[in-house]
């Protein structure tokens, strides 16, 4: 609008009062997200189709710009959430991508997630970075209580960079039979049925010890529980002692080495605190990394692959926590 008042002819442009504009930029933050967020359901080509279908789209390039800029801006902002939460337990996990970059073939990707209050929360996704960095990330925001408890698999990585000082670690009781029946495998001394037959005794153990700490914490008969706990490190090293005499070493090692990380949900159920007893939650949220990134015509960088599990991961763990997140991102709040 020409202002025909002014000496100057001044042009006014009311509308820059009203829309933000962000600088300079021809796609503005809004735009910008509705590509971010087909980007996370399909390729950055496809989010291009399927976005001009109703307005006009950035570039491929731009759209992979954009998602890594938002995918690092919402992990910096998931970073000031987390600070000082002190969760009482975390359930790590590890997976693979196939990389874009000459110097890898496989990107490690590391996950680590609590729950809080029947919630779950997303507290580190890592790639092609050492466990080691994921706990002293944790450490830095005091993520993670002192005492907390790690539920996972036998990744012995994981393990030592997670569990230490007061931390006890709970090995997924889903994991531990199956294990089993692989370093079984791997021994060649038993057929297949006979391997069945093994990781079914195990199971037996662990779903014992769990009834019996759902009944013997809620009837308050703790010196029972004890006992069970006792039976079932005592069944676990009897069933390796076992698999030692029939030449199975793997196996009984295996075993032997894992069995008292078994009953760590007992234990704790004895002194009151109650913690999962498998890693479930984690390896649903991995189902959701490999809808989008696991496909084997997939590359991914590093920076790439971090941000963008930043944008999908948030928003599956907690859509409130993403819409917030995204708010922030396009009003610049």
């Amino acid at each position: 609008i020409r202002d025909t008042q002014a000496t100057n002819n001044m042009i006014l442009r009311p509308v820059e009062d009203i829309l933000m504009f962000d600088g300079e930029n021809i796609y503005q933050e809004d735009i910008s997200m509705i590509a971010v967020e087909l980007s996370t359901k399909m390729t950055y080509r496809d989010a291009k189709m399927e976005g001009e279908l109703f307005t006009t789209m950035p570039s491929v390039r731009t759209i992979n710009r954009r998602t890594i800029k938002y995918g690092k801006t919402m992990q910096e902002y998931n970073n000031q959430e987390i600070e000082g939460l002190s969760a009482d337990i975390a359930i790590p996990d590890a997976t693979k991508s196939h990389s874009q970059e000459k110097d890898r073939s496989k990107n490690d990707i590391n996950v680590t997630l609590t729950v809080q209050n029947g919630k779950t929360v997303l507290l580190d996704t890592k790639v092609n970075k050492p466990w080691k960095e994921t706990n002293a990330h944790l450490d830095k925001v005091q993520a993670l209580a002192k005492n907390a408890a790690i539920i996972g698999d036998g990744d012995p990585e994981m393990n030592n960079a997670l569990v230490t000082d007061e931390r006890e670690f709970q090995m997924d009781l889903i994991h531990m039979p199956r294990a089993t029946g692989y370093k079984l495998w791997e021994d060649s001394m038993m057929s297949f049925e006979e391997r069945k037959q093994i990781m079914g005794k195990l199971k037996e153990i662990q779903y014992t010890l769990k009834n019996s700490v759902k009944k013997h914490v809620k009837d308050g008969d703790l010196n029972t529980l004890r006992r069970r706990v006792e039976m079932a490190v005592d069944a676990f090293k009897k069933i390796a002692d076992d698999l030692q005499g029939a030449g199975c070493s793997k196996a009984a090692r295996f075993i032997n080495k894992f069995s008292n990380y078994c009953v760590t949900f007992a234990r704790l159920a004895i002194d009151g605190r109650e913690i999962p007893w498998n890693s479930n939650v984690v390896e649903r949220l991995m189902g959701e990394i490999s809808k989008r990134c696991k496909h084997k015509w997939m590359r991914w960088t590093t920076d790439g692959q971090e941000a963008i599990l930043n944008i999908i991961l948030i928003r599956y763990t907690s859509k409130e926590k993403y819409d917030k997140f995204k708010k922030r991102i396009i009003f610049h709040e």
